[in-house]
């Protein structure tokens, strides 16, 4: 159905309305960009192209420490090339079925190639970027041309977002700045007479401003397909001339909005750099004394005497003071004021640039020196422990934006008809983590948990031994708890041995364990009888 103008007016003043609302946001965000990541600063601001877009940092550790932070969560959450996410059945009896299972192992390997072969890595590690310094990322998602997906991660102060009554981001609103060809090829003869008439003139880079606007479909028949009554629509609207350049509809949400630690009511999140934003500036301005007291001893400041000069003393260039060194008491007529420390203020500078990493958990994405007495596990717990503060926004980054992207993914696929529908026995999904972060997080404590008991039990044996016995560990099960200890790790499947054949090794072991101890019985009764004198018959018989 066509938007009438009211309509229009609409969209234009809400989206003007909750600009304005946010402004103050848009200014703290401004903020942290200048220090944590220049390049993204001024993008609120249209410039010219070409102009100067970063300010002066001089310090760099704040950028260094969230780009250290924004690798490490990218490689260990959604490392290239990795299986990191898989469908599997929600229902743990629907998952026995082996047709759910195969399909779902189908569904993964299909949408995980789609990722990989996209520019999902690069999009995707933009939009962590964006989290860690606005505390709100927006990424596009929708069909590739060449691929199966193609994902844009917007600038965070291009659009305005609105929740649902659940609290998920289900509206956006923007303005997208074209240039005049651009949105000729995007919306044809609909782009507009203004577009049209520029590219008659020649005038093929003027740019012109349409309102993006995603919204929830009202007046849907949900009894009829077709993109024009999906559940979203999609409008482009020349603001100028309040003109619908294109209008279109998506099955899912197409934008992936993700945001930081946020109370009830707030759009946006917070981020680690808004915490650190304090720090962050006091590094700046220790970082500028710092270098002002080295130059100080470099080039000392000169005070010159006020005795002995023939004449007024003059700074011009090509100038000569004459002075009676006589007259001013034998002292020299200009002397250095003693200069600053070079080194003043760096014990300072060092200890804020460690508070910082810290805001960041750089430590837990550094290597650890490699100790022969530290285990595995102890270095994973120490991790554990590291990563723990970033934990509620690594949470919320799955929800709202992994599990999101893999979910549209897969909705795709079946709808261009590369993926067949589901077995009916499948009833629900839920995504798995497969990444060494997520799995930390998720099984790290049962690891540790583990460890612990197995210490105590250990512990308590050694002093019932005294006693001649040792029974603590008949409470342990040790194939459960072994299950459990590697599960942080994710071992391939094909290492592990099915509990099936393992029951039946077990079985067949036990089997020829107990014919070896028959046997040798058996040869013990035939020595005894030998000794005793018995016929070798007998001897013989009882061997056979």
């Amino acid at each position: 159905m066509p938007l009438i103008e009211d309509q229009i007016n609409g969209y234009i003043e809400r989206e003007s309305k909750a600009r304005s609302a946010a402004a103050t946001w848009r200014a703290h965000v401004q903020m942290c960009a200048e220090i944590f990541k220049p390049r993204k600063a001024k993008m609120e601001m249209r410039g010219i192209d070409g102009d100067k877009r970063h300010t002066a940092v001089w310090n760099g550790t704040p950028e260094d420490a969230l780009d250290v932070a924004a690798a490490g969560i990218h490689s260990e959450t959604m490392p290239p090339d990795a299986l990191w996410g898989v469908f599997e059945p929600d229902d743990e009896f629907e998952a026995e079925d082996k047709a759910n299972t195969l399909w779902c192992q189908m569904a993964t390997k299909k949408v995980m190639t789609g990722f990989h072969e996209s520019n999902f890595t690069i999009q995707s590690h933009e939009a962590i970027v964006d989290v860690l310094y606005a505390g709100i990322t927006n990424t596009f998602m929708k069909e590739g041309k060449k691929t199966a997906f193609h994902f844009s991660t917007r600038n965070p102060f291009e659009y305005v977002y609105f929740e649902n009554e659940e609290g998920e981001v289900d509206t956006v609103m923007g303005t997208v700045e074209l240039p005049a060809r651009v949105a000729r090829e995007r919306f044809g003869k609909d782009a507009g007479k203004p577009v049209l008439e520029a590219l008659k003139n020649n005038e093929l880079d003027r740019k012109f401003d349409y309102l993006h606007v995603v919204v929830p479909r009202k007046d849907r028949d949900s009894t009829k397909g077709g993109a024009m009554n999906a559940p979203w629509a999609e409008y482009y609207i020349l603001r100028s001339e309040k003109h619908v350049a294109q209008e279109k509809g998506y099955y899912e949400f197409p934008f992936l909005v993700a945001r930081g630690s946020k109370s009830f009511g707030e759009i946006a999140g917070r981020s680690p750099a808004m915490k650190a934003l304090g720090v962050g500036q006091a590094l700046q301005v220790m970082e500028v004394n710092t270098l002002e007291a080295g130059e100080k001893r470099v080039k000392p400041s000169l005070v010159a005497t006020n005795q002995g000069w023939q004449a007024a003393i003059t700074a011009k260039a090509g100038t000569i003071n004459y002075n009676d060194s006589y007259s001013s008491g034998g002292q020299p007529p200009v002397s250095e004021l003693p200069g600053g420390d070079p080194g003043w203020g760096r014990e300072e500078i060092m200890g804020k640039e460690e508070e910082m990493r810290r805001y960041f958990c750089v430590r837990a994405f550094e290597m650890e020196e490699v100790k022969t007495d530290v285990t595995l596990g102890e270095r994973q717990m120490r991790k554990l422990e590291k990563v723990k503060q970033i934990a509620p926004l690594l949470h919320r980054f799955f929800l709202e934006y992994i599990r999101k992207a893999m979910m549209r993914g897969l909705y795709m696929l079946i709808r261009r008809g590369e993926l067949p529908e589901p077995p009916e026995g499948l009833s629900k999904l839920k995504i798995g983590m497969r990444s060494p972060l997520f799995l930390l997080l998720q099984h790290g404590a049962e690891t540790e948990a583990v460890q612990g008991v197995y210490e105590l039990a250990a512990f308590i044996a050694e002093k019932r031994l005294q006693f001649g016995e040792s029974p603590v560990f008949d409470n342990l099960n040790d194939d459960e708890a072994f299950l459990a200890g590697i599960k942080q790790w994710n071992p391939p499947a094909k290492m592990l041995e099915d509990k099936q054949q393992v029951e039946e090794m077990r079985q067949s072991r036990a089997q020829q364990q107990a014919a070896q101890q028959q046997m040798e019985t058996l040869g013990q009764g035939v020595d005894m009888a030998a000794k005793l004198g018995v016929n070798d018959g007998v001897d013989a018989q009882a061997v056979q």
